[in-house]
């Protein structure tokens, strides 16, 4: 499973997920919505608002920057990878 994140230039909290993703060792898609509408209304299928970041794993969604919800994301990617843990 791919890991998208939605984001805009000079967002300070998308820059944090993306750092706190690399971080972690994740390898993940960067999606712009500022200048993409077709990236954008992707976004907006997942979320109702317009709020950014917004990190994406299937049906999970986390919007903003949250250490701890993303870790958690982090937790079901890698479950996910290895089904007999």
């Amino acid at each position: 499973m791919v890991l998208k994140v939605f984001t805009i230039p000079n967002c300070g909290e998308c820059q944090a997920v993306k750092d706190f993703l690399r971080q972690q060792g994740v390898d993940f898609t960067e999606l712009d919505v500022a200048g993409n509408f077709g990236n954008l209304r992707q976004m907006r299928r997942l979320t109702d608002g317009r709020r950014v970041p917004v990190t994406v794993l299937a049906e999970d969604v986390v919007v903003g920057y949250d250490p701890a919800a993303l870790t958690a994301l982090l937790a079901k990617k890698e479950l996910e990878h290895d089904p007999g843990a």
